[in-house]
């Protein structure tokens, strides 16, 4: 009973931590924004399976993120573009190296 209730504990706090930080709302726009997609396609599979709405959930919660972006904006939005194009560039990396994380190991 006490490892249950120090993982509901824990869990409760790791929430506060992210409502704090405005990170849920980025969560929830991903699932959210992924889930219509799916059942626009019609999409039987779980939605994160699927690459379109995927895609889709991914596009929702990088605009939120940057939507929450300190600063000035239009003074830093060169900065983001390179950033953005860094993480691409790591990404693609990671895959051809595999160990980015698989949905579908072949």
């Amino acid at each position: 009973m006490t490892q249950e209730a120090d993982r509901t504990l824990q869990t409760g706090l790791m929430l506060q931590r992210m409502l704090d930080a405005d990170l849920l709302s980025v969560l929830l726009d991903f699932r959210a924004a992924g889930e219509r997609r799916a059942e626009e396609l019609g999409v039987t599979e779980k939605w994160t399976e699927n690459p379109d709405a995927y895609r889709a959930g991914a596009l929702a919660a990088i605009r939120r993120i940057l939507e929450g972006a300190p600063g000035d904006w239009f003074e830093e939005r060169g900065l983001w573009h390179t950033y953005l194009e860094q993480a691409f560039t790591s990404a693609d990396g990671r895959q051809v190296q595999g160990i980015a994380r698989r949905r579908n190991p072949k």
